[in-house]
């Protein structure tokens, strides 16, 4: 009886080619964007529970307040760890890790710019599940002087035969021209969904830092292994109260304040536990290992995908039912001869599943192809493979037979519960549905329009924060990473390349604008230090060519002067801090402000200027306040090139750079291109909504043109008959696309203000971003209004240009 079924499906199958072709193509495209927001969406849940202990796992946050900033990070006090860990018996093991930038590493001759390096302390495998290719991690993190690196790292420096494991082992690694690490473990590559990424670990005890001991800094990421009784939040709370206790001697200490002076400020500070586990998608803090996902941006992609695939079981239950009169004497036979509505049901059913069944494998077989491009777009490394291992290809499978059992089950008792003496004696008629059907297509066009507005007004907010002016020029300038390799060299190598006629100015710094990284102090407004004058700020410590490098504009006051020895306690500070000193619009050049030192005492600096706002990170923040001081640095040095040389000029500057620190890496970017680089989360949603934009249309399209050429072939006779008495061509196709214009017209009318509320509430997320423009939305209403106007036409001409002969002939 089954064979029976889906041998008769298969028949009305290749009976009707056209609209097969369309159904199993609407829903094949439908899955796949179903089968990819699938993919992307189970990776991003599946960060970090590989872990075996993950149920267990924590990781300490800090909160803070200071004047006008708020603090949310990811880091927290160097102390917090071993002593919490000794406090409170809930705590099993804890691990304390530090990333500090980028370490040049050479082995032999083969010298690396190395981004990933972590220093640990000795307990990290008791909390986290990394598997041990060779040596012991606990032996290696316990010593000074070893290093524990991964797979990938162990061939990159000494070869990818079998035994490269063995021989790394015990060899010497240098970092910086500076310190000596022996290799002494070596463990697998961490997995892609592990929100921490590193390709060496290193001993935190060979790293001593003015940090490791004081509360007042948050500069280590904390974890927690808890016992399985423990409660987090209970747990949490008296690690907050411990804290606080220790704050309060830094308080004291560096702000001669009292905690409650602290809070009658409206200030705070607390710390508090958090998930592992949900650390990808929900912790959004500053200062992460690696940059996190979007808990908000899975649950749209999510939405949307299945909304794709709505619109294409739309498309079979429009066609489905629409062409019910020519089903429907099927129908009436069948159940004069005997067949129950309830067989009759199974049969359209199992034909629906035979559709959807067409459509998965259609799907499967277009992804392959489309797997690198989706990798490229999202950011992932999926393999094609990964369709057929068992906990994916069963959810697609449940997700072919759902649909097909979804979307048929309507037409199929649509069709089953025909009155047979009805449709016998010609008395039935189908359009008594056909208000359904239009307003299935309302809102597959309401869907479309929605996504078009949404996709436009990303398009013009990413152009907008890549042209607005951010108050300095960050164009043509060449950003040399790791100035301080070149040792002794450094003032040769600056004092020569501003010699090339190519290079205009540069400048050594810690400071980049256009960096996600923030260094942040607390400052004191004066002489004396209270939570009153305290203010919270981004500092960074430059030469004194920075200004001009930047090409900054300075409104008040003047910049360093490399020939006043004074200005090396100078400070240069933008308008938003000015404004937070309580000086907007008067003389603040001159005023002193302080850094906390221990015992309540100040390092003075006095104001020098005052340089023009300008946004030194994402356009998504307001501009904070800015204090650049003289001095300290060499991580980077920028080079501001003429126009027309740059090319020349970078190969003038890394022969250069070749000569003064040989053996060492050369790595530069372009301002321009970090700046970029700050958006690429938005990009990414930016092309994904593009994407599923386009898919929409494609799907309500192929709709429209399946219900166009049934109504049309529907009305053949009558389009006949008027061309015999008449009727003009344009005539016809005015009477012909009449109905549609109204449907898609309703659709835009229900989009608007949909799409405006949804991409309204989009932009809350940008400090500075465009406004809704009305001309968005008439774009995209008559954008989808003449597509709707060109299927229906060019179906219509075909008709109305037919010799009316034809039409007639059966009469």
């Amino acid at each position: 009886m089954v064979k029976n079924y889906f041998v008769i499906a298969w028949r009305n199958l290749i009976k009707q080619p056209f609209y097969s072709i369309i159904n199993i193509s609407g829903l094949g495209i439908g899955f796949i964007a179903v089968f990819f927001i699938f993919l992307f969406v189970k990776d991003e849940l599946s960060f970090d529970r590989f872990h075996v202990n993950k149920d267990q796992l924590y990781r300490l946050h800090f909160f803070g307040k200071l004047g006008d900033q708020v603090i949310n990070s990811s880091a927290t006090p160097g102390p917090a760890g071993p002593l919490f860990s000794q406090t409170f018996p809930e705590v099993k093991a804890a691990c304390r890790l530090r990333s500090h930038g980028v370490y040049s590493v050479k082995s032999g001759i083969k010298a690396f710019r190395e981004p990933k390096v972590i220093f640990s302390d000795s307990t990290f495998l008791d909390l986290f599940t990394f598997k041990t290719i060779e040596g012991s991690v606990k032996t290696a993190l316990s010593q000074s002087g070893h290093v524990v690196i991964n797979r990938s790292i162990a061939k990159k420096y000494f070869g990818n035969d079998p035994d490269s494991y063995r021989k790394a082992i015990g060899k010497i690694l240098t970092f910086d021209n500076d310190k000596s690490y022996m290799v002494s473990a070596i463990i697998e590559d961490m997995p892609q969904n592990s929100h921490m990424q590193f390709d060496f670990l290193l001993p935190l005890t060979s790293r001593k830092d003015s940090y490791e001991d004081n509360w007042g800094s948050t500069n280590y990421y904390t974890y927690f292994l808890l016992k399985e009784h423990a409660h987090p939040s209970e747990l949490s709370a008296k690690m907050n109260d411990l804290f606080i206790e220790k704050f309060k001697i830094v308080l004291k200490e560096y702000l001669n304040a009292s905690w409650e002076d602290l809070l009658k400020q409206g200030n705070f500070a607390r710390v508090e536990l958090f998930p592992v586990v949900d650390i990808h998608l929900n912790a959004g803090l500053d200062d992460e290992l690696m940059p996190g996902g979007s808990k908000s941006q899975v649950y749209i992609f999510s939405i949307i995908g299945l909304v794709i695939l709505l619109l294409a079981c739309i498309n079979f239950i429009n066609l489905s039912t629409a062409r019910a009169s020519i089903r429907a004497r099927e129908v009436g036979v069948r159940k004069t001869i005997g067949a129950l509505k309830s067989a009759l049901a199974i049969q359209f059913v199992s034909e629906s599943v035979l559709f959807s069944t067409l459509s998965g494998l259609f799907s499967i077989a277009i992804m392959w192809p489309l797997v690198p491009v989706f990798n490229r777009v999202a950011g992932k490394e999926i393999l094609f493979s990964n369709l057929f291992n068992p906990p994916v290809l069963i959810p697609f499978m449940g997700i072919i037979v759902i649909t097909g059992f979804l979307a048929g089950i309507y037409p199929a008792f649509y069709l089953a519960s025909l009155e047979p003496i009805k449709v016998l004696k010609g008395t039935w008629s189908a359009s008594r549905k056909s208000f359904f059907r239009n307003g299935l297509t309302v809102f597959q066009f309401f869907i479309s329009v929605v996504l078009i507005i949404g996709s436009m007004t990303i398009y013009k907010q990413l152009k907008y924060m890549q042209e607005k002016k951010l108050g300095f020029n960050k164009d043509q300038v060449l950003i040399i990473s790791d100035y301080y390799l070149l040792g002794k060299n450094k003032d040769v190598f600056k004092n020569r390349i501003k010699s090339f006629s190519q290079v205009k100015s540069a400048s050594v710094s810690d400071f980049l604008p256009a960096s996600t990284e923030r260094n942040t102090s607390s400052i004191i407004n004066g002489k004396v230090a209270s939570p009153a004058n305290a203010i919270l700020v981004n500092n960074g410590w430059t030469d004194r060519d920075f200004v001009k490098t930047m090409e900054l504009d300075i409104i008040q006051g003047r910049d360093f002067d490399k020939d006043i020895l004074t200005d090396s306690t100078g400070v240069i500070i933008n308008e938003a801090l000015a404004r937070s000193l309580g000086y907007p619009d008067q003389q603040v050049q001159g005023k002193i402000i302080g850094l906390p030192q221990e015992e309540s005492k100040l390092t003075e600096y006095h104001v020098l200027g005052v340089i023009k706002d300008f946004n030194f990170r994402s356009l998504q923040y307001k501009i904070e306040p800015l204090a650049i001081f003289n001095g300290g640095s060499s991580e980077y040095i920028c080079i501001r090139m003429n126009t027309n040389q740059v090319m020349q000029g970078m190969q003038h500057i890394e022969a250069l750079w070749n000569e003064l620190a040989p053996g060492n890496p050369f790595t530069y970017s372009f301002m321009d291109e970090r700046y970029q680089q700050l958006y690429a989360s938005e990009q990414k949603t930016g092309t994904i909504s593009f994407v599923f934009s386009f898919l929409a249309i494609f799907i309500a399209g192929m709709g429209l043109l399946g219900l166009a050429t049934y109504s049309i072939q529907q009305r053949i006779k009558e389009i006949g008959i008027r061309k015999v008495l008449g009727a003009s061509t344009s005539g016809i196709m005015r009477m012909m696309s009449k109905d549609f214009i109204v449907l898609i017209s309703l659709s835009i009318c229900f989009a608007a203000p949909m799409a405006w509320y949804l991409m309204n509430k989009w932009l809350q997320g940008f400090e500075y971003r465009i406004a809704l423009n009305g001309w968005i939305f008439l774009s995209a209403g008559l954008g989808i209004l003449f597509l709707a106007l060109a299927i229906v036409i060019i179906q219509t001409l075909k008709a109305a240009l037919t010799n009316p002969v034809k039409s007639l002939r059966t009469e």
